[in-house]
């Protein structure tokens, strides 16, 4: 994938928990060979950007396109097999795990009948 194509393109994405509305018209765009970082106080809804991304919260309004394609609302396995996964932080992991096998683990996609 050419340098500049965005690999992750997030518009005016809304989403939140019940009637609590977190996230509020997220714009993000990431290009092949970028390294993005979100920063930002508890509850200013990181972790809630990423599960929605990741499909493990649907979003209310807005797109999230990934490699060009439409995954706005899909679910997490389906994203997986695309190739997108989210890795949780500190107590969500297995801690024998090497950080490597962790990620391994997060992005491990079956296939073949049952998948």
């Amino acid at each position: 994938m050419p340098e500049h194509e965005a690999v992750l393109e997030v518009a005016g994405l809304t989403s939140g928990y019940g009637r609590v509305r977190v996230l509020r018209g997220v714009d993000l765009v990431v290009r092949a060979g970028e390294v993005v970082t979100l920063l930002g106080a508890n509850g200013a809804g990181k972790s809630t950007l990423l599960k929605t991304i990741a499909g493990l919260m649907r979003p209310w309004t807005g797109s999230v396109r990934f490699q060009g394609i439409d995954v706005a609302g899909r679910r997490p396995e389906r994203m997986v097999a695309l190739g997108m996964s989210l890795v949780p932080e500190g107590r969500m992991v297995f801690g024998p795990m090497s950080v490597a096998e962790n990620l391994r683990l997060g992005a491990y996609s079956r296939r073949g009948p049952g998948a």
